[in-house]
This record gives structure tokens, sequence and C-alpha cells, in this order.
């Protein structure tokens, strides 16, 4: 029975008498005249409708599809997935060479009948493929967050275990991870009559999909794991490179005293002198001005230092001593040196008391070169310790010319 114009004509249906078994059939050809489409079906439009008639077998149970007479072949949803993941894998193939591969895995628990969820490796930016009812949302929407964020959440927690310190949320994770999802939700919401993005708040509908612990667990053994953790390397050296020095005459810093050779070609004959408060620099300052102002160099330190090895990134690149000890000595984030000549002084001195606070000062500036620079630590004579002694006891009536004079440099050692 034809319809036309609109289906505004309805001609006289034919009936014939049939031995097989009932059916309908809809038979549609498209108007091209009245669509502007001279020439016909073009290249993108075939290839848009070829892609929904293979979505509609990947989506719908239970139905055989035929295209151009012959049966589509597609057993179920990861079956569909699975050509996603096939073309991902040639075109990684065309690009890096060798045979990279692209496998997605299927959340096979049992909770959420309504829901079908698949998971693959992104190449550095969020994707999804996603359907409601059969519909295909290209542009995502509430049910692909609902999922993606599970899987971000149980990633991040796996992260902080791995990676201590990093500043990754999970909104960064997110353009690791490629997500499929077919699932059938109870009066579903679109931003447009297209359908292309679902607006249906999670509390209707109609349906949970509680993530299966080992689904979980194969995303984070997958290779996205580790893009996030060679991401999150990235992200920290170019927040921490930002704190640089370089070799350089003259470096403004309105405590430093500078040696009057630091960065220049005679730099590595200086020696730069931390330390332990405003206080001590004055004596450290004296004593510079008597014994070689073009080679010694005085910066006080606020304080303890940060202890860099519990310290996240963002706190060791907001930190403004790290950040100072950095430009004076002219470092470089991740550089390995052997020698001192391309640093703006080749020696580093520490000035502290000899108590408790003192001990941890130093301490704590090893602590930051063993972590930052271990190559620093193996110059020789590039780390220097001033040693003051705590007490000093001395016998005879005039102290400046003392018969007998005795130092002790430790608590224990004067106990």
């Amino acid at each position: 029975q034809p319809w036309t114009d609109n289906m505004q004509t309805v001609h006289k249906a034919k009936i014939t008498s049939s031995k097989s078994a009932d059916f309908t059939r809809i038979t549609f050809k498209p108007d091209f005249k009245r669509f502007g489409m001279e020439d016909g079906i073009d290249d993108d439009l075939e290839s848009l409708l070829y892609r929904r008639v293979y979505d509609m077998v990947g989506t719908i149970r239970g139905i055989k599809v035929y295209l151009n007479n012959e049966q589509i072949k597609i057993k179920d949803f990861k079956a569909y997935c699975d050509l996603y993941a096939k073309s991902i894998a040639k075109e990684r193939s065309n690009e890096e060479g060798g045979a990279p591969t692209c496998t997605v895995e299927m959340d096979k628990d049992k909770g959420h009948p309504r829901w079908e969820v698949g998971f693959a490796v992104s190449d550095g930016t969020f994707q999804q493929v996603s359907f409601v009812n059969s519909i295909a949302t290209t542009s995502g929407g509430t049910h692909v967050n609902y999922v993606a964020d599970q899987v971000t959440k149980h990633l991040l927690e796996v992260l902080n275990k791995k990676r201590k310190g990093h500043s990754l949320k999970q909104n960064h994770l997110r353009n690791h991870i490629f997500i499929f999802i077919n699932c059938y939700i109870n009066n579903p919401a679109f931003t447009s009559q297209t359908k292309e993005q679902m607006t249906t708040k999670p509390s209707q509908f109609g349906s949970k999909c509680i993530l299966g612990d080992d689904f979980l667990k194969k995303i984070a053994k997958s290779d996205a794991l580790q893009n996030i953790l060679d991401f999150a390397e990235k992200k920290a050296d170019k927040m921490l490179a930002k704190g640089d020095g370089s070799k350089r005459s003259r470096v403004n810093n309105a405590k430093l005293v500078e040696a009057n050779f630091a960065g220049t070609r005679r730099g590595h004959e200086c020696t730069l002198i931390l330390t332990e408060g405003d206080s001590a620099k004055g004596l450290a300052v004296s004593g510079r001005a008597i014994l070689d102002p073009d080679r010694i160099g005085v910066f006080p330190l606020r304080g303890k230092l940060l202890n860099v090895r519990d310290a996240s990134t963002e706190q060791i690149a907001k930190n403004a001593e790290i950040s100072n000890i950095k430009q004076l000595l002219g470092l470089k984030h991740k550089a390995t040196y052997t020698d001192t000549k391309n640093l703006r002084y080749g020696h580093l001195m520490i000035m502290a008391d000899q108590d408790h606070d003192g001990s941890h000062i130093k301490g704590l500036l090893i602590n930051f070169l063993e972590v930052a620079y271990p190559s620093l630590l193996k110059i020789p004579d590039f780390f220097r310790e001033f040693i003051t002694p705590i007490v000093k006891v001395w016998q005879g009536p005039n102290p400046k010319k003392p018969q007998r004079l005795k130092s002790f440099f430790t608590q224990l050692e004067y106990e």
C-alpha cells in the first residue's frame, strides 16, 4: 500500500495470500528532489546510513539485520565495540608503525541488566560511543558522565597509591579513557530533537549501574594508568621547570649578599652560604667581608626547608625557599651535573646551629638535593658544612686568651 506526498495520498492496498508466516515490510524511497539532493545520496550520507545500520545490529537484541541482502553478523554489543577497537588499532599502526593493539574490556557484572558498559584506552582525549534506547548519543550526556565518573574515581584512587604528591584531578584522567555504553532509560530527555545528548538526571534513569570490581581492576591494569602516570610526570616537570635558574651574573633578591664572581666564568670558584635565619646571616656577612667577598655569597633561609619527599608537585613548585635555591645556584629541573661549571656557585655551604633544629634543617637540605639533584652530591666538595660549637669551655681569667679551651659540637658530646 503506497503512501506519497508526505503521506497525504494513500493508494489502494494490494493484498495477496501467502503461505509463509505473517510479517510487515516497510519500504522507503526518498524524494531526492524534495530534499534538494538532485544527485541522490552522496558518499558521506551513505556512510552515515551504513553506520546507523551497524549501530542497530550492535544495540538491539534478538533481531536479524540485512544490508544489501547480506546479513550483518554482529553477535552482541561487545562485538560491536570490537569493531572500533580494530579500527583504532589499524589507525595507530599506520601512525606509529609496528602492530599496536586496542582491546575493549566489558563489565560482566550481572547487577545492571539494562546497562552494557565497555572500556578502551583513548589517545589522549576523552572519547565515548553511547546509546540510549538504541539512540546514538554522539555528544554524550548524563549517562556517560555517570559511568565515566566511576571509572576516573577508581583510577584516581589507584594513582594516589602509586604516585604521591601529584596534582591531577578526575577531569585530567578523563582524557585517557574511551567509554562504550548501551543502556535503556525511562523517558529520556535530550537537549534537542536530534537527541545527540541526554539530560535526564541519574535519579530518573529507572535503574542503577554500579560498575563491577573486576571490571575496574582490569581498567586499572590497562595502559590508561601508565598513560596517566606519564602525563602526571610531564605536568610535574613543566610545573617545576618554571622555577629553573640559569647561569647569569646577577639575581634580583633583596635577601641575597652576592659573591662578586657568582654567575661569571669563575662562578665555580664561589661558595653560597645558606644561614639559619637573618641573625646568622649577619655573622656570615661579617666573615665574608674579611675572607673573600669575591667568592663568598650569603643567603638566609626562612625556617625549615620543605620536605620534598612527602610534598606534592604543587607544593614544591610554589615553595619560595626551594625556588630561591634553584635560582641562586642556577639549577635546572631534572638536569644531571658532573661538574659545577654551568652553575652560578661551585659550592653550597649550610651554616646552621648545632642543635636539633639546625640538624633538621641540614637534613632537609640534603634531602632536597638527594631527591632533586643527586648528581650534585657526587661532585667532590660541592656540599659543605660550617660547623660551630654549641658550647665553649675555657680556663683562665681572660676568655680571649684562655689557658685551656675545649669546644663541644653536639649536645651528646657536651653531656
